[in-house]
C-alpha cells in the first residue's frame, strides 16, 4: 500500500438524498436496477412538530483494519494501494460464496448475489488512473469529497466547527473506528442513531 491513504468524505449536512451518487455507481459498475453498492439510512429525531430527518450513507466503510479481508478463505478481499478494501472478481480465483465476510463485517455491508459477494470497491479502476470515484464525481450538492485521508479529516473538522451551533451533536465518524475508515462521514447526529458503534 502507498504511504498516502485515500478517503471519501461524505458530509451528511450537505447531502440532499438525490441518489445521483447511487445511480452513478450503478452505471459505472454496470449494476442492474435492483443491485446497489450504496444506499442511505434515515433517522427521524424529535417530537412532532419539531422533528428532524438525518441520514447516513450505507456502503463499504473500507476499514483500515478490515475483518472481512482478514477472514476471506480464498484471499479474494484485500486492501488496495489507495487503502480501500477491494476484491478479485475472477471466475478462477474469485469469491466462493462462503459468507465469511458477511459474518465478519461490523457494518453489515457485503451481500451475496448469484453465489458471489459484492460491495463498493472505491472505484479502484478510476482512482488508479488519477480520477475520483464515480459517486464523488457526480455529487450535485458537493457533499462528497475525495483525497488523502489526513486532508479529508482536516476538512471534516473545519466543517464541524461551522455547523456545531446548528447541530450540537455533529461529529466525524470514521477517523478512529477500525483503524480509520476509507469512508469518513460528517453526521449531524449521534452515530448510534444509525447503529454505528
Amino acid at each position: 500500500m502507498s504511504n498516502t491513504r485515500m478517503a471519501i468524505l461524505m458530509d451528511a449536512s450537505l447531502c440532499v438524498a438525490c441518489y445521483a451518487c447511487r445511480i452513478a455507481c450503478q452505471n459505472h459498475n454496470g449494476l442492474p436496477a435492483d443491485q446497489k453498492y450504496l444506499s442511505f439510512d434515515f433517522h427521524e429525531k424529535g417530537v412532532f412538530p419539531n422533528t428532524e430527518f438525518h441520514l447516513a450513507r450505507k456502503s463499504c466503510m473500507h476499514c483500515g483494519d478490515a475483518p472481512c479481508a482478514a477472514i476471506c478463505p480464498p484471499g479474494v478481499l484485500h486492501v488496495n494501494e489507495q487503502g480501500f478494501v477491494n476484491y478479485i472478481d475472477d471466475t478462477d480465483a474469485g469469491c466462493i460464496g462462503c459468507r465469511a465476510c458477511i459474518a465478519a463485517c461490523p457494518y453489515d455491508v457485503p451481500e451475496i448475489r448469484d453465489g458471489k459477494m459484492y460491495k463498493c470497491t472505491g472505484c479502484e479502476d478510476l482512482v488508479s488512473e488519477g480520477q475520483t470515484p464515480a459517486c464523488v464525481d457526480t455529487c450535485i450538492a458537493n457533499a462528497l469529497s475525495y483525497g488523502p485521508m489526513d486532508e479529508m479529516i482536516a476538512a471534516a473538522n473545519e466543517r464541524l466547527s461551522q455547523i456545531r451551533d446548528k447541530y450540537p451533536e455533529a461529529n466525524l465518524y470514521g477517523d478512529t473506528q477500525q483503524d480509520g475508515l476509507g469512508l469518513l462521514t460528517i453526521l449531524r447526529t449521534n452515530p448510534g442513531d444509525f447503529g454505528l458503534a
